[in-house]
């Protein structure tokens, strides 16, 4: 009995952290009207969140290995309750913007001790299927995020979006002390230097993947943010290397499914990603509402809740490599598929490769998390997951700031290319293209403003297609190199 508790007090905790990554963009626009905010007071109300749980995650996992998953856990889901009530109550968007850093930092600090709980509290024949069963529900709040967020802010007040954490951190915390016994700490010194050198590199590579789509990928700010990030994090490899308790365990990339589940969680919530701006293209050029564009990108998120169990067991049944390969082969097919049918503009055809899709990345990151997990020693999971956690937090964040500004920059070029069709020079065609947003003289140019949305989406869809192809290519490679090393496929240490 105080294994299946377990299990649901860390989806209970991991549920929270999902729902409130998706539950405020909806109520941003009643936000500004009370507050009277600028835009970039809402954007950072969006952002500080995401930072903040991609810079410290790896902490959270260091931390947890140190002091204690239980631990490690209590704390978490405290600073996000209290994080959660603060947003509630919030008066002004600076007070907005601490709170969501604090629940940014419980995030962070619950994250990593989740599954490496669950796997200590369950037999190894059933960890994939419970992987399956934690993964289809915090995903499942994910896409629940923008309908509870939006019921709230119609119905409600968008403060309830908030509010409803409130209960569910009380259960939780009494539930963690029933039933997770105490952890076991290592006797380590935290390698502050690591940390800084890490959370350093993150928060400027971050930064900087955020703020290219609004100032220019080539521009001195943005050049500057990311390769000072990338410093930082060549900086971190160095350093750890000397650590006598380093920071991240790096030795952890030289067992090979560790390192395929990185990249496979890397590229697959990187296509994960599309998805919101596919609610983008139903409202801009299939016309249809936000809370229709909503319904339509949850109802495609439902095959979440029967693949992720179904992968668990497949996992539990043959191992890593064959339902990571399955996850990278439906991911690329579907995504090829997507792009070819989006020109027909049939919402009732255009939303069956979702489906697909949505069966692709669960398949990959519930058998990736597995295997990266898994692969890890006991005393190394909870960085482990803090490692692929921050794969997963960065990936999402570099995904929308490559595929938003790949987007605009690909629309940019059939726009200006349509104009020109029409008689209108580049020059012109540029600065009408500008004016665009702004200006109602400009309505006339309407059907090519869409068709060239139309283009450049789907052009985004076939460099997922690409990168998801690549990640075929690289399991082949890795799992062939490490045949020919060993003669069979590497499997996971034994408890």
């Amino acid at each position: 009995m105080r294994k299946w508790l377990i299990l649901i007090v860390t989806i209970a905790a991991g549920s929270m952290v999902s729902l409130d990554q998706t539950i405020m963009p909806v109520a941003i626009p009643t936000i500004q009207r009370e507050m009277a905010c600028s835009e970039s007071l809402l954007q950072w109300m969006i952002d500080i969140y995401f930072l903040t749980l991609a810079t410290l995650i790896l902490a959270g996992g260091k931390l947890a290995d140190l002091f204690g998953k239980r631990k490690m856990l209590v704390l978490g889901v405290f600073f996000f309750g209290l994080g959660s009530f603060m947003c509630g109550i919030s008066q002004g968007p600076l007070f907005l913007i601490f709170s969501r850093f604090l629940q940014g930092l419980g995030g962070a600090l619950l994250l990593p001790p989740t599954l490496p709980l669950v796997y200590e509290a369950f037999p190894e024949r059933l960890r994939g299927r419970v992987t399956g069963i934690h993964s289809a529900t915090t995903s499942l709040f994910l896409v629940l995020g923008p309908l509870v967020g939006g019921f709230c802010t119609e119905y409600l007040t968008w403060r309830y979006a908030f509010f409803i954490n409130v209960p569910i951190t009380i259960i939780a915390l009494l539930l963690i002390f029933i039933s997770i016994p105490k952890s076991t700490k290592q006797k380590e010194s935290f390698d502050l230097p690591g940390f800084l050198a890490s959370s350093s590199g993150i928060i400027l590579l971050t930064i900087g993947l955020m703020e290219a789509k609004n100032i220019g990928w080539t521009s001195f700010l943005t050049i500057t943010l990311i390769l000072s990030g990338i410093m930082f994090l060549c900086l971190l490899y160095f350093t750890d290397k000397k650590a006598k308790h380093p920071f991240i365990s790096f030795e952890l990339f030289k067992n090979n499914n560790f390192k395929e589940a990185a990249l496979n969680i890397f590229l697959s919530v990187f296509s994960l990603i599309i998805t919101v701006f596919w609610a983008i293209y139903f409202q801009k050029i299939l016309h249809i509402s936000p809370m229709e564009a909503g319904y339509y990108v949850m109802i495609t998120s439902i095959p979440i809740l029967f693949t992720a169990p179904l992968t668990g067991m497949l996992y539990d049944r043959f191992g890593p490599k064959l339902p990571m390969l399955l996850g990278l082969i439906t991911i690329t097919f579907f995504m090829l598929l997507s792009a070819l049918v989006l020109p027909l503009k049939n919402v009732n055809i255009i939303i069956l490769p979702l489906f697909g899709l949505s069966v692709g990345i669960t398949v990959a990151l519930v058998s990736s998390f597995a295997a990266g997990i898994h692969s890890a020693p006991i005393e190394k999971r909870g960085s482990a997951s803090g490692i692929l956690g921050c794969i997963r937090s960065t990936s999402a964040n570099f995904g929308v700031a490559v595929l938003g500004s790949f987007i605009t920059t690909t629309q940019s070029h059939f726009f200006i290319k349509d104009l020109s069709k029409s008689g209108i020079d580049g020059t012109t065609a540029t600065s009408y293209f500008k004016r665009f947003l702004s200006s109602e003289t400009i309505e006339q140019f309407t059907s090519q403003f869409e068709h060239s949305y139309l283009l450049s989406f789907i052009c985004a869809n076939l460099l997922c297609t690409l990168l998801s192809f690549l990640g075929i290519l690289t399991l082949f490679f890795v799992y062939k190199k490490q045949r020919g090393k060993t003669g069979h496929m590497e499997l996971p240490p034994e408890l």
